[in-house]
Order: C-alpha cells, then structure tokens, then sequence
C-alpha cells in the first residue's frame, strides 16, 4: 500500500483524491490484512515494554513483540496491572500456557501480571534497562565532582563518552576520558566498574558461572562503599533473581527497542498521528 511508505495527504495529492477518501480505503485494507491472522497464535518468547506517546505527560502505550519474529504483535494504551492481566486473560488458557519467556523492565504492572498469568514462562529483566540504571549512577557521579569542580576543563563535555559502549569511543572520546581520569581516580574507577559489568553479560557466560561473577562484581562494588552504586545495587538486589535469568535465555527486549523506533517512525512520518487507534492500525499493517 502506498500509505504504509508515506502520510495519507501525500497519497492523497499524489492520486488526486481527497484525505478522507485514502484514509478509509487505507483504513478498511489495513483491517482486512490485520483480522486475517491471529499475532498470537505462535508466540513463544515475548516482548513488553512501553512507548511514550507523549513526553512529560505520563502517557504510555504498551508494546508487545514477538521477540522469535522481531514484529509487534499488539499494542495497549494502558500498562497497569489490571487491565493488563485481563487483556491477557481474554487471549485464552492456550496462549498463557504458550508463553515460555518474557522479557521486561521493572516496572512493577508488567512483572506482577506475568507472574500471576503464564505458569510456564520464565521472566528476565532486560539487560539493556539494567544498563540505564547503572548509567545513571555513573552520571550522577560525573555530576557531583563536576558541581565541585565547575573550572576544571577535563570534566566539561564527557557525559556520553563516559556511557558509550567502550567500543564505540572515538580517539577524542578517549583523550577525554584520559584527561578526566588524570584528575579523578573516582571517576575512572567507577567507569571501570560499569564496563565490568556489561563484560559479564556480553561474555554470554553459563548460568552458574555468570551468577558467580555477579557476586564478585557485588562483593567488589560493597567493599568501594560509593553512594551513587550503592542506590544501584540496591535496585539490581531487587529483582537479581530476575535479571540473572538472562544468562540462561540470552534474551533481551533489543529487538522490541526496534519495534518502538518503527513506531516512532511511523509516527513522525504521519506528524505526531494523535489518534491511538490510527497509529495502532498502522504499525500492526505494517509488518502484516
């Protein structure tokens, strides 16, 4: 279809009709491609998280992938724990019973909920929403020995070098953080505690020698008594049960981050697109 590759008013003026005429021949072909299957039925490893459809307003859809398929089977204007423990129920007993993983942030409706509906499914906290939290610490630490040091130059500019993946750093990224470290060993050491932790996860260790390092990871990261990682570990011993059982699945919530940019592209390219159901009905067509 040519609306899927552009907004409605472009194909509009490009076949000489009127928007409301393409919207409802768009929208009727859209659900007729979209009631012909059911994006359920063969779900094994499943996908949850949230977009925001407007910043600063607290108002999230909730996303559903397929994370075997890459696509998004679903969204939901809602992420509370009671209307998404029904939304799920009235999928059936076969669908719950189907679901042998779901990856997720921490958020309290997603966990809670998955929990109390699918008996055979084993819930990882996403790694990648792990990292953010951690990366936060990391900031809040930059920020402190910058408001105590608002002359020095070597602090000024490395917030993003310092989160980068090592990997990515460019050579500047890395005289940076070179000049930084010079002048704050507190610095370096927790940045170094941070890359020592993605390791362990990007080693794709076996479950029980994975969980060991994290104990020595935890053990060291108690012994350095700082307060930003201390707010962290707390947060990560809350849920570490959960987020370890990535080392047994080595599943993420990386592909539904893609789905979510679709979204957000979908949406810039229909200008905002307002209209929940619109936007639902376009991302779902899409990968139909």
């Amino acid at each position: 279809m040519l609306c899927e590759k552009q907004p409605i008013s472009q194909v509009a003026a490009l076949l000489g009709m009127g928007y409301s005429q393409v919207a409802h021949i768009y929208q009727l072909g859209a659900e007729s491609l979209i009631s012909a299957c059911d994006p359920y039925k063969s779900v094994r490893n499943l996908g949850i998280d949230e977009i925001a459809l407007r910043k600063g307003h607290g108002d999230y859809a909730c996303v559903l992938v397929d994370l075997d398929r890459g696509c998004v089977i679903d969204m939901l204007p809602f992420r509370d724990k009671e209307r998404l423990i029904a939304h799920f129920q009235a999928k059936g007993r076969l669908f719950l019973q189907q679901i042998e993983h779901i990856s997720c942030d921490m958020w309290d409706g997603y966990i809670t909920s998955s929990k109390a509906l699918f008996p055979n499914a084993k819930i990882v906290i996403d790694r990648f929403h792990v990292a953010m939290h951690l990366n936060a610490a990391v900031d809040e630490q930059r920020k402190e020995i910058r408001k105590t040091n608002k002359d020095v130059e070597v602090f000024k500019g490395i917030k993003w070098a310092l989160l980068k993946d090592p990997k990515r750093l460019t050579v500047q990224d890395e005289e940076k953080l070179s000049k930084a470290f010079e002048q704050s060993s507190v610095l370096e050491e927790i940045y170094e505690i941070k890359n020592t932790f993605k390791a362990i996860f990007d080693a794709q260790f076996e479950y029980s020698f994975a969980c060991q390092q994290i104990e020595h990871w935890l053990d060291y990261v108690e012994l350095i008594a700082n307060k930003h990682l201390n707010k962290f570990v707390k947060t990560f011993n809350n849920y570490k049960s959960l987020i370890c059982n990535y080392f047994g699945t080595l599943l993420s919530n990386g592909v539904t981050e893609g789905c979510n940019n679709l979204i957000k592209t979908i949406r810039r390219m229909s200008f905002g697109m307002p209209n929940f159901e619109n936007l639902k009905l376009r991302v779902l067509a899409y990968q139909t």
